[in-house]
């Protein structure tokens, strides 16, 4: 029985699969001067047409601030950041996931075992 649901529902999700549109050519360009970030977004995703193309002035912004800013961009127009483009954020979030199961294993073993001087 178990074999029939499992069956059953696999063929419901390939269907699923099989009726959007998957097709998504995308071309993108990003080129930083260090005073202008320029980005290129032309092709189409799921039978849409995309383009983007602005030069933006970023001479005040820090790293971090430049990669939220591609996320961003490439958000508004539907499209998602190479993999490549996102390391610092990548970065960022797993230090912070990091930082916040630390924060909680050293309050659990503080209410577990109170230091007595």
């Amino acid at each position: 029985m178990k074999i029939i649901l499992l069956g059953l529902l696999l063929s419901l999700g390939a269907q699923a699969q099989a009726q959007q549109p998957t097709t998504s050519v995308l071309r993108t360009r990003i080129s930083d001067d260090g005073n202008a970030l320029s980005i290129q977004i032309d092709g189409t995703r799921h039978g849409q047409k995309i383009h983007y193309d602005q030069k933006i002035d970023v001479a005040d912004m820090n790293v971090l601030q430049k990669e939220i800013l591609k996320y961003r961009v490439f958000t508004s127009v539907g499209a998602p950041l190479p993999i490549h483009e996102m390391s610092r954020l990548i970065g960022l979030a797993y230090g912070f996931v990091t930082l916040v199961i630390t924060l909680l294993i050293v309050r659990f073993q503080l209410r577990r075992a109170p230091l007595y001087s």
